[in-house]
């Protein structure tokens, strides 16, 4: 009964590390699953945003634009992206990105730690 033990010991001690080993893995595995919910968060409201006129865009250049104002009212709760039981707002910037020529506006959307920008021009 002795060895019975001894060995279950043994075991426990060569298996324990072994098990933890692979927690670093599982808590990368869901930062990755929040990185990829956040991305197509905000690659969404960007497409949306680029979707719009340069017209419609312009006048509501600004940092941090009202998502509301240039979308459209209840429009904007379409843009909240909801993960572990938070809400996560995107905060979109419309900036001259023409250095005072005019014609080109910068959009930068960010969502948690996930930034995209791109160019629009009027023409």
């Amino acid at each position: 009964m002795m060895d019975l033990m001894i060995v279950i010991l043994l075991m426990a001690i060569a298996i324990g590390p072994m098990i933890s080993s692979f927690f670093p893995s599982f808590a990368a595995m869901a930062d990755q699953h929040r990185r990829a919910v956040m991305t197509a968060g905000a690659q969404g409201t960007l497409n949306r945003l680029t979707g719009l006129s340069y017209a419609t865009l312009y006048p509501h250049m600004g940092y941090p634009t009202s998502l509301a104002a240039v979308l459209g009212g209840p429009a904007t709760a379409q843009e909240t992206v909801s993960f572990n039981g938070q809400t996560y707002v995107p905060e979109v910037s419309i900036t001259d990105a023409s250095s005072g020529i005019g014609g080109l506006i910068k959009i930068s959307v960010t969502l948690d730690t996930i930034v995209f920008k791109t160019l629009k021009a009027d023409f």
